[in-house]
């Protein structure tokens, strides 16, 4: 059983075909590329395969479970999608914009945990942005600004 998988995924845009027939499969713990030319329907294929997109005809499958059967608050607790070229806008702190990640963990009335701040803590020392934990987001790089994404 495949962790994610798509089986004849169709996406047309109007009458413009952008993906026809693709099948793929990733397996828990596998490295997947995407490589092709701009315009190939890899960005096209990510969003359908995260239904940010729904598919024009085909099927995605998330842990044996049609992803339209997945409501949206699960699929944020198992699955992350980072678009090409996001940059922050808001003039948040590092750790407030990494406690974002723990929304899909909480009733909306909930504040921040200690259980919660762990957590940041721990996915700030894998990206390695703890050293940024008090700056404001806008005034990183792009490329750090992309690591606190993560």
């Amino acid at each position: 059983m495949s962790l994610l998988s798509g089986h004849g995924i169709d996406y047309r845009i109007d009458a413009i075909q952008i993906l026809e027939a693709i099948d793929i499969r990733v397996d828990a713990g596998e490295l997947v590329g995407l490589i092709g030319p701009n315009g190939a329907g890899k960005s096209s294929l990510l969003r359908l395969l995260t239904g940010v997109e729904a598919c024009s005809r085909g099927e995605v499958r998330f842990d044996d479970l049609p992803l339209a059967q997945i409501s949206a608050t699960q699929r944020a607790q198992r699955m992350g999608y980072l678009v090409q070229g996001a940059m922050a806008y808001w003039p948040f702190r590092v750790d407030k914009i990494i406690e974002l990640g723990r929304i899909p963990y909480q009733k909306w009335w909930q504040q921040v945990s200690s259980d919660d701040q762990k957590i940041v803590e721990e996915a700030m020392t894998k990206t390695e942005t703890l050293a940024y934990r008090n700056r404001i987001v806008t005034t990183l790089s792009g490329g750090e600004q992309t690591l606190v994404m993560l």
